[in-house]
């Protein structure tokens, strides 16, 4: 059977094992650094949450990093991905010519 893990769990574990150098368990005990981490993240908004975890999700490698760090490259990553979501969806925008008007076909309605 499969453990669940709330948000604030994964969020930990992710930081843990791709931006940390210390192991998540200690002597098959988690590392007390495991509770302080988990306790900050409750202390965060939903939104926050979130960008964290899609950002921590998507991280290929492993790179030592602070928290303050992490913040800030998961709201690049969240800018990134809206960027890239509005240019895909502007490739399907059409643009059609429309005939220009002069002022004296405005003026004569």
């Amino acid at each position: 059977m499969a453990e669940k893990f709330n948000i604030f769990d994964k969020i930990t574990r992710l930081y843990m094992e791709k931006c940390s150098t210390e192991p998540i368990f200690i002597n098959r005990r988690f590392n007390p650094s495991y509770f302080k981490l988990r306790a900050h993240f409750y202390k965060q908004d939903e939104n926050t949450l979130d960008k964290l975890l899609r950002y921590l999700e998507d991280k290929q490698k492993k790179s030592i990093m602070t928290l303050t760090d992490v913040y800030q490259e998961a709201e690049q990553y969240r800018l990134y991905r809206i960027k890239k979501y509005h240019e895909e969806e502007m490739k399907s925008v059409k643009v059609e010519r429309v005939d220009g008007y002069s002022l004296d076909d405005v003026l004569n309605l």
